[in-house]
């Protein structure tokens, strides 16, 4: 039977819903060629408005791309704001470079403010990084006081006229200005967010810790979305004193941060035109509403800020967010399709005769694929890793077992890089990684899977590999900022065998929150496999699934190449017996056994620890091999 999902189309999330790219054209001709006859309709005050609120819509959409789409919510948009508006001021007023010259000095020391805080605050999260951001425009707005002299103080710096031209001083003349840069930065914009560094940026925002096991560094993408947030604030920042006609200290105050911060919050973070109303509404509803009740007007528009919140808590754009909804494809694989790219030939003669979901001995070749020695992991007083040595050859499939609380995941979490020993030495491929990051070690070949799946939810299933793939195979296009994700034919390509190799093709435009867990355990293994890793961490991928939907699985399983190297963990035994080489048995964080999977099987130390001695004693009369037979061990 099929169902109905919702799917996020391939074009951008304007107002709250995906648009296709000549849907957004349209719109945004028809919304140009508006703003260009607003000027023969409405008076000169709604003219000023209108001018302040695309200054202000400018800045919004710089703190949009980092607050919606990387997910890191600042308050130092103040700091770059003042920086433009104080550096052109400075430079006109006390230094008589022409107007150009200043503009584009002061957009070159906004930018680099912004790159300076951002090498300290990206490396931050949450509260520390609010924190931070919101420091740095408090320490200008202190230095703007302590050295009045030169930069005015509380009463600003007159700039004097400081419009680019006599031509500008119009008003009409300098509202086409203001139209035409915001019409250039919404373009950029909207270019950076379907790009493929777009695409990384909202999988950074959904899960930083999943982007950084698939390769990306994600320290570089926050500084890079950090920085074009800055040059956005300075450029508004120069326009705003150009057309005010003075440097306030204003401009560098916690209050202009927050306003920023509320526009985007208002509109509709993630989305493209979401800043700009809100940016619109916020610039009008303060002018209004201070020209009626001049006393009462901030608490007004508190008031109405907490009923917006209450009431549209996904913005103004929200209201147009009505998902699509098709039922996806079916799909029903029949033999196993190879995942990867594997040599020809990794099994050898007679591979076609061997049963189904016997173990094949891995490639030959004596390489140390990983070795772990005296790995320690200590949590406190509590230790879950108690001194842990393992070496696994190149190609070799290792399952490792144990009850809950062993030690397994926290191993992964060690091997990976999510978790740093306490004790001992992670090597790869001959490379000590211990203090490595888990993106150095992503591109040295490590992937993984997680025991509770860990995908991006709000994104399709097509981005979900997009981003995979981009972490490793495409690295080369990540940093791409200005071409659609779409004009990229290979990596489409490579996106659509992926998938169809794990029977999701039909389900590619279905965001993943809404997939069967299942389906999301498949995508997962897919994703791992996306980088044609050398070493792949499975841990439990049959975890929490039907009988039908770990068919499914073992399916993927049996698809994995030859020449992999494998390390499962998994409660199924039945799983993990019929496709390792080799078993290791956790207990108390040590290696309880290890050896061929009949061996371990017989152990009577395992029997005992999964059956107690009294049914273990029974399962010793039992055969030792059998295909889904045999003591649950």
């Amino acid at each position: 039977m099929k169902t109905s999902l919702p799917r996020s189309g391939p074009g951008a999330v304007l107002l709250g819903r995906a648009w296709p790219p000549r849907a957004v054209a349209a719109g945004f001709l028809g919304l140009a060629a508006l703003a260009l006859n607003v000027p023969a309709v409405v008076p000169s005050y709604w003219l000023t408005i209108l001018t302040l609120a695309f200054i202000s819509a400018i800045e919004a959409i710089g703190l949009n791309l980092l607050m919606g789409y990387t997910g890191l919510d600042s308050l130092g948009q103040a700091a770059f704001f003042g920086l433009g508006s104080y550096g052109l001021g400075i430079l006109t007023v006390k230094y008589g470079l022409s107007w150009g010259a200043a503009a584009g000095a002061a957009l070159a020391l906004g930018t680099a403010g912004a790159a300076l805080l951002g090498l300290i605050a990206v490396r931050l999260k949450g509260l520390y990084f609010l924190l931070v951001t919101a420091a740095m425009g408090q320490v200008l707005w202190g230095a703007d006081y302590r050295w009045g002299t030169f930069t005015g103080g509380a009463n600003g710096l007159e700039l004097g006229g400081g419009r680019p031209a006599p031509w500008f001083y119009a008003d009409v003349h300098f509202y086409y200005l203001v139209l035409a840069v915001f019409a250039a930065a919404a373009l950029l914009a909207y270019l950076v967010i379907v790009s493929p560094f777009g695409l990384t940026l909202k999988g950074i925002r959904e899960r930083e810790v999943r982007s950084q096991t698939l390769g990306y560094g994600t320290y570089t993408h926050k500084l890079v979305a950090f920085v074009l947030a800055g040059l956005a604030a300075s450029v508004a920042g120069i326009l705003n004193a150009a057309y005010t006609g003075i440097a306030s200290p204003s401009d560098l105050s916690l209050d202009q941060s927050f306003g920023a911060m509320l526009m985007v919050i208002l509109g509709g973070a993630g989305t493209v035109a979401g800043p700009v109303l809100g940016a619109l509404v916020l610039t009008a509803l303060q002018y209004e509403l201070s020209t009626r009740w001049a006393t009462y007007w901030p608490i007004i528009l508190g008031g109405l800020f907490i009923a917006a919140t209450v009431a549209l808590p996904q913005g103004i754009a929200g209201l147009w967010r009505r998902p699509e909804r098709h039922p996806p494809e079916e799909e029903t694989p029949s033999s196993p399709v190879p995942l990867g790219r594997p040599e020809p030939g990794p099994e050898g003669p007679g591979a076609a005769d061997r049963p189904h979901g016997a173990p094949v001995p891995p490639a030959p070749g004596p390489e140390t694929a990983l070795e772990l020695s005296g790995l320690v992991k200590m949590y406190g007083d509590l230790q879950a890793l108690a001194g842990i040595d393992l070496r696994v050859s190149r190609g070799e499939r290792v399952g490792i077992i144990g009850l809950n609380g062993a030690g397994k995941t926290t191993l992964f979490h060690v091997i990976s890089g999510i978790e740093r020993p306490s004790r001992g030495r992670v090597i790869l491929f001959g490379r000590d990684v211990t203090r490595s990051s888990p993106s150095t070690r992503a591109l040295l070949g490590l992937s993984r899977t997680f025991q509770v799946t860990l995908l991006y939810p709000r994104l399709s299933v097509l981005e979900n590999m997009e981003i995979a793939l981009l972490g490793s195979t495409y690295r080369q296009y990540r940093f791409q900022l200005l071409r659609p994700l779409n004009r990229y034919g290979d990596l489409r390509a490579r996106a659509e065998e992926l998938l169809r190799a794990a029977s999701l093709w039909g389900a590619r435009d279905v965001e993943v929150r809404h997939l069967s867990y299942g389906h999301q355990r498949q995508l997962e293994i897919a994703m791992a496999l996306a980088p044609e890793p050398k070493v792949l961490l499975l841990d439990e991928p049959t975890a929490g699934l039907a009988q039908a939907e770990i068919a499914g699985v073992r399916r993927l399983l049996a698809a994995l190449p030859r020449d992999l190297t494998v390390l499962v963990v998994e409660h199924h035994l039945e799983v993990i017996f019929e496709f390792v080489d080799r078993v290791v048995v956790l207990h108390q964080g040590a290696i309880l056994a290890d050896g061929p999977p009949e061996d371990v099987r017989a152990d009577p130390r395992v029997r005992d620890l999964y059956l107690g001695r009294h049914a273990a004693a029974h399962a010793a009369r039992w055969p030792t091999r059998s295909r889904g037979g045999g003591p649950p061990c």
